[in-house]
């Protein structure tokens, strides 16, 4: 981002997007459910908001 360049990474391998993301956002039926910061993001934190049923509008209300 220093260099006005960004990456989307599309995987379902947490370990892989914590390690090589800077944010994870969460996506459900197209719609933003949550953002995350990586750093000191857990696997387990990063799998529970992608299993819960809230829908994306409960989701973005919660994490405000």
């Amino acid at each position: 981002a220093q260099q006005g360049l960004g990456i989307i990474i599309i995987s379902d391998d947490l370990p892989e997007l914590i390690q090589n993301c800077d944010s994870i956002l969460v996506l459900k039926k197209g719609v933003l459910a949550q953002d995350f910061v990586a750093i000191g993001l857990s696997e387990s934190e990063l799998s529970s908001a992608l299993m819960s049923e809230s829908s994306p509008e409960e989701s973005i209300e919660e994490s405000i």
